[in-house]
C-alpha cells in the first residue's frame, strides 16, 4: 500500500514531520498553485495500488500506519475493499461512532484510504467530467466519484489525524477551525 501525502511547499515542515513518522511516505508537491492538479498526480502515483492520500496540513496520530491498517482490515472483512475516511469532524462521530454513509456525503479530504484499482477507476472517470466546475474542492469531486457509481465509505472513528488550526493554502478566507472532536494522539 502506498501512503501519498499532497504537499505545497510553505508546509514542508509539517511534511518532514509526517515523514519521521511514516518514513515510506511519498510527497506529490504542488507545482501549480493548484490543488486540483496535485491530487489528481497523487492518483496517478497510486497506480492500481491501495493508498492512502494525505494532506499536508494535518497531525497524525502515534502509529497512524497500523492503526489505519488494522481499520482497512476490520472494514474490508465486514463491507469488502471500500473507500475509508480517517478524519471526520461531524455531529454524528460523537454520537453514532464509526459508520458506512453514502458517497454522496463525503467531505474533508485529510486522510482517505483507497482500496487496489480504485485510484486508477477515479482518475479515469474525471476524464468526463468537466473538472474546472469543481475548482480545487477535491473532496466534492471524489463525493461525486462515490455517488455516480452508488458506492458507500466508511468513517473511521476515532479520527486518526487532526486538521491543524492554519490557513486554508486554497483559501486563506476559510475558518482555521476545523477539527475533529475524536482525535487521539
Amino acid at each position: 500500500m502506498k501512503i501519498i501525502v499532497k504537499a505545497v511547499k510553505e508546509r514542508e515542515p509539517y511534511v518532514n514531520i509526517i515523514k519521521q513518522e511514516i518514513p515510506e511516505v511519498i510527497v506529490v508537491w504542488d507545482k501549480k498553485k493548484d490543488a486540483m492538479d496535485t491530487y489528481l498526480r497523487a492518483l496517478k502515483t497510486a497506480g492500481d495500488e491501495a493508498t492512502i492520500q494525505l494532506e499536508d496540513d494535518i497531525e497524525l496520530t502515534t502509529n497512524f500506519t497500523q492503526k489505519a491498517t488494522s481499520i482497512i482490515s476490520e472494514v474490508k472483512e465486514k463491507h469488502g475493499d471500500i473507500a475509508i475516511q480517517f478524519f471526520s469532524m461531524r455531529k454524528a462521530d460523537i454520537e453514532i461512532g464509526s459508520r458506512l454513509e453514502n458517497g454522496s456525503s463525503y467531505l474533508m479530504a485529510q486522510a482517505t484510504y483507497l482500496p487496489p484499482g480504485m485510484a486508477k477507476d477515479f482518475l479515469q472517470w474525471t476524464n468526463n467530467i468537466n473538472l474546472e466546475e469543481y475548482g480545487n474542492g477535491v473532496d466534492e469531486l471524489f463525493g461525486d466519484y462515490l455517488k455516480s457509481n452508488k458506492l458507500k465509505y466508511w468513517i473511521a472513528v476515532p479520527s486518526l489525524v487532526q486538521h491543524r488550526k492554519i490557513k486554508s493554502a486554497i483559501d486563506p478566507r476559510r475558518s482555521s477551525a476545523r477539527q475533529s472532536k475524536t482525535f487521539q494522539k
